[in-house]
């Protein structure tokens, strides 16, 4: 397992856990308009390497607004985001329209409840897929990140 950074903006560097290949990057680094916001970053199996943030951040229940950048491989366009409750997984997987915003993606989900989710940000029918996993609510402690695998699935 390697260690993986997130960019806080002035905050500095945080380490979380993850699966498959990352970076750490400064906040400088980040659009202007992600300098204050908590940027993840992970990597799809076939290397596709993914930026995100959300709205809010943390993430709570409600509605959900993930932006995606492509940052390596960008001729790769994400097909849709998907939703998932790890610890749930009869209650299936929600699957959310992506749109362009500019070079980058946007998608709008619905947490339904606190706990555990994994966002999978998907480059094709979601054997391709960068993880992104939150706590969302009172247990929320840290943000993980894992490469989607056959064996995650549910």
């Amino acid at each position: 397992m390697q260690t993986i950074r997130q960019t806080a903006g002035m905050l500095g560097l945080a380490a979380l856990l993850a699966c498959g290949e990352s970076r750490a990057f400064p906040a400088s680094e980040a659009a202007p308009a992600l300098a204050r916001a908590v940027v993840l970053e992970a990597a799809s199996p076939s290397g596709v390497v993914v930026r995100i943030r959300t709205e809010p951040d943390p993430p709570s229940t409600g509605w959900l607004r993930v932006f995606v950048t492509v940052v390596r491989r960008g001729d790769r366009k994400p097909q849709s985001v998907d939703l998932v409750s790890p610890a749930m997984p009869m209650h299936g997987i929600a699957r959310y329209a992506v749109r362009a915003l500019g070079t980058d993606w946007i998608a709008d989900l619905d947490i339904p409840m606190e706990g555990e989710w994994s966002v999978y940000v998907n480059f094709d029918d979601g054997t391709d897929a960068a993880e992104f996993r939150f706590v969302v609510g009172e247990a929320q402690s840290h943000t993980q990140q894992h490469h989607h695998t056959e064996e995650d699935k549910p």
